[in-house]
């Protein structure tokens, strides 16, 4: 399954950008991880945020957070972020996705 996140004109934080996101199970928490990292276009240099780690209890949970999140800091470029199997711990990275792409469905999912 997986996500696409496309870039918004309008942002709430116009200085920090979603760039990537990495998705995966972690055994450590027993939970699904999502890292996800801004780009650092900020002109201030006593505050350069890097990323941010998400958690959730299913996948459902975990998809619904960086949804929320791309509302606040909206991506730079529209990205495919891949969302984990049942308990899967390979690291599945997003990437960035042609604007030619097809549309997602109704419920922001789509197959690339």
């Amino acid at each position: 399954m997986k996500l696409l996140l496309k870039p918004k004109g309008y942002r709430s934080a116009k200085y920090m950008r979603i760039i990537s996101i990495i998705t995966s199970w972690d055994r450590q928490t027993h939970a699904y991880l999502a890292v996800v990292t801004f780009d650092t276009t900020r002109n201030r240099q006593d505050s350069k945020p890097l990323g941010v780690k998400l958690y959730g209890e299913n996948v459902e949970t975990l998809e619904k957070m960086i949804l929320d999140l791309s509302l606040l800091y909206a991506p730079s470029n529209a990205l495919a972020v891949p969302l984990p199997e049942s308990m899967d711990e390979k690291r599945l990275f997003s990437r960035i996705v042609p604007e030619t792409a097809g549309q997602p469905d109704k419920t922001g999912h789509f197959t690339v």
